[in-house]
């Protein structure tokens, strides 16, 4: 059941990031027609198929904590379990509330197809996308907290999961783009490129701060500071050590591509021979974005484990 609780919640979080970031990447770095689904990135699939495998993932998850809390097996449902935990549990409500935002977002993708409503389905399909993806905070250390520190860790929860899925949405999106096949890359698509590569490094320092104080609000909101001596020799802090070396590798190659990558990018283009810059780009995104899934792998372990529990 561990193992299947594990990966439920790795692709909730990897669908969900997807979903709100995607959307919001609509919103924050394409401009009027772009938005329209087709025209860059085929949004209205993106967002209506998110939404649905989030609802699927989201079932299954409900199936299998319930199992859990029945003792029973992960198909094996009991009714009076599952009214308990829909009804009388903060992380029921949150689940209902999670449904009713997917819902909303598989309807968002409509809109998204036409021009003159591109703009508001993708808002409607990143507010839905944000409140689906910050639901799952309640499942996490996050809501263990009571009192005004325990909204603070929850608050903390909320924001770093949204961060991160702006910067998990924009990495799927960026690499949606680059790698379309190179009939069909024209000169507007590389300048469009560009632009978004280039316009994502100021969003991306506010991101990463996000992302910090935020996690530092919920480390030590669950161990205090005493516990932070005991992490290394606990399991949680063995994976949490995992997670910054992965988070350090996804700032490098950030780095790399703000710095680098995309300058060499943009001269490229001006020379008229951007095939190697934009292959180097290509690789780059991909290991980043690696990087994002591997470190939401260990934050679907991390959630199932007792912070301070022996390694």
């Amino acid at each position: 059941m561990t193992e299947l609780a594990v990966a439920v919640r790795f692709l909730l979080y990897l669908d969900l990031m997807a979903l709100f970031g995607l959307a919001a990447f609509s919103l924050h770095a394409l401009r009027g027609r772009e938005r329209v689904s087709g025209a860059l990135l085929p949004l209205a699939s993106l967002v209506a198929g998110t939404a649905f495998g989030g609802a699927l993932l989201s079932l299954l998850g409900l199936a299998a904590l319930a199992a859990s809390l029945a003792g029973t097996g992960p198909f094996a449902l009991d009714r009076e379990t599952l009214d308990v935990l829909l009804l009388e549990t903060s992380n029921g409500a949150a689940w209902q509330l999670r449904m009713a935002a997917l819902a909303v977002a598989f309807v968002a993708a409509w809109p998204v197809r036409r021009r003159g409503t591109a703009m508001a389905g993708a808002a409607l399909a990143t507010l839905a996308g944000g409140t689906a993806l910050a639901s799952l905070a309640w499942g996490g250390h996050g809501a263990a907290g009571e009192g005004a520190s325990g909204w603070l860790r929850l608050g903390a929860d909320i924001v770093h999961l949204l961060a991160a899925g702006i910067w998990v949405g924009a990495l799927f999106a960026m690499l949606l783009l680059l790698l379309r096949p190179a009939r069909k890359i024209e000169r507007t698509h590389l300048r469009v490129s560009h632009r978004v590569l280039a316009g994502f490094s100021s969003l991306g320092t506010l991101v990463v701060g996000a992302l910090v104080v935020s996690g530092v609000v919920n480390l030590l909101g669950t161990i205090g500071l005493d516990g932070i001596a005991a992490l290394p020799a606990a399991r949680y802090g063995q994976l949490l050590l995992a997670k910054l070396a992965l988070f350090a590798a996804m700032l490098a190659f950030a780095a790399g591509n703000r710095f680098r990558l995309v300058p060499r990018f943009e001269r490229a283009m001006a020379a008229g021979d951007h095939a190697a810059a934009l292959a180097a780009l290509r690789r780059s995104l991909a290991m980043e974005t690696a990087c994002a899934i591997a470190i939401l792998a260990l934050v679907a372990w991390l959630g199932t484990l007792d912070p301070l529990g022996a390694a």
